[in-house]
């Protein structure tokens, strides 16, 4: 009699296992489906978008071109972006450090 008491508690509890799992599993997977679907443009283009009539000024230098690489190609060192930003300094009138 105990014996088939154990199992028949035992089998109960799997099935009660077996039911938060499910439960669990639609959640997660209902949680992924509203997260995916919330997703917002991270830039938006139009608000951030260049100017096609500006004047750029040619002697200030693109972080890629005083790197010698793409900004998240590589980490970066601290000293290297202080550097870029004293030489964008030095070379716009529109750049000012404040220390």
């Amino acid at each position: 009699r105990n014996n088939g008491f154990i199992i028949m508690r035992l089998y109960r509890f799997l099935t009660q296992v077996n039911k938060m799992k499910k439960l669990f599993l639609s959640l997660f997977a209902l949680c992924l489906l509203l997260t995916a679907s919330a997703q917002v443009k991270v830039v938006d283009t139009d608000r951030f978008a260049f100017e096609k009539d500006i004047n750029y000024q040619s002697k200030v230098q693109s972080p890629a071109t005083f790197l010698g690489y793409e900004l998240g190609a590589h980490m970066t060192e601290y000293e290297r972006v202080t550097q870029y930003f004293e030489a964008l300094a030095a070379s716009s009138p529109k750049v000012l450090i404040n220390e």
